[in-house]
């Protein structure tokens, strides 16, 4: 386990949870807690296709009854990376050797396990944990990688001079100030930026 700050903190855990209403009673506080983001691919509900396209997921699927439906266990999740994690769980085995999925609400993944490459959008894993995590989440999964080569082009634009010359030319002066707000309001909801590769 990292020992950095966790990425995700949590507020008040809602009551009553069970197997039969966990979406619709978990759902409003994992919205609050993860700020409509994805927990794995930082994927913001409005890119990921409206709520409808999101899941509640079991972060570890092998917990038995009400513990298995405890807050704590659960996640907001895409149906992307739900649907890639399934019920994977890894075997005590393989977590002694420190294969294990990241728990964003316990420690931060970027940059201790998971950096960006440069200029290709695709995380690596630095530890056995983050490479094994960005497997079983599909991370590298090609709309996310187009997704975060979107985000820094954009982030570059917003914050080179010669980014917005180019951008002062396309729009009208008088509007220009609202393009870059809408502009800068677009990028913060795009997948966070990751720390980049050191090479």
């Amino acid at each position: 386990m990292s020992t950095s700050k966790p990425r995700i903190k949590r507020g008040t855990a809602p009551k009553s949870i069970k197997r039969h209403n966990y979406r619709k009673k978990a759902l409003p506080a994992l919205r609050r807690d993860f700020k409509d983001r994805c927990a794995y691919s930082d994927l913001h509900v409005d890119d990921a296709g409206g709520i409808d396209a999101m899941d509640v997921d079991h972060f570890n699927p092998t917990l038995k009854k009400e513990v298995n439906q405890r807050y704590s266990n659960l996640f907001l999740s895409t149906r992307h990376c739900n649907g890639s994690k399934g019920e994977f769980w890894p075997s005590e085995k393989d977590r002694k050797s420190g294969l294990r999925l990241l728990n964003p609400c316990r420690e931060n993944e970027f940059p201790d396990h998971i950096v960006e490459e440069a200029g290709t959008g695709r995380l690596i894993g630095k530890t056995p944990a983050g490479k094994l995590h960005i497997l079983v989440m599909g991370l590298n999964d090609p709309s996310l990688v187009q997704h975060r080569i979107k985000r820094r082009h954009f982030r570059d634009l917003l914050h080179k001079s010669d980014g917005l010359i180019q951008l002062k030319r396309e729009v009208s002066l008088s509007d220009c100030g609202e393009a870059i707000r809408m502009l800068k309001e677009n990028i913060d909801k795009m997948i966070m930026d990751i720390p980049l590769e050191q090479t």
